[in-house]
């Protein structure tokens, strides 16, 4: 079992862009499933993190969004022109 310090510690070091921070955060990810604990995922920005508590969270600690587990919906417009340029 991993202490909280070092696991701060840990997190830190997993953020860097380099091999060691990939393959810690590997390895964090496999101390999670291990220890059981589920991880989220933002569906708005991407961002993983571990909840503190079993109750789903309000927010996404990345974007701050409340509506983290909506996935986005992509805006589309009607088209203004038909297809032989005039206007509609």
């Amino acid at each position: 079992m991993i202490t909280r310090a070092n696991r701060k510690i840990l997190y830190a070091v997993s953020r860097d862009d380099t091999p060691l921070g990939h393959a810690i955060s590997e390895a964090l990810a496999h101390i999670r499933k291990l220890e059981g604990m589920r991880s989220l995922r933002c569906k708005r920005c991407g961002h993983e993190w571990t909840p503190r508590s079993e109750k789903p969270p309000r927010n996404c600690p990345g974007c701050n969004s409340p509506y983290w587990d909506i996935p986005k919906r992509k805006f589309t417009r009607e088209p203004k022109y038909r297809a032989d340029g005039k206007r509609l």
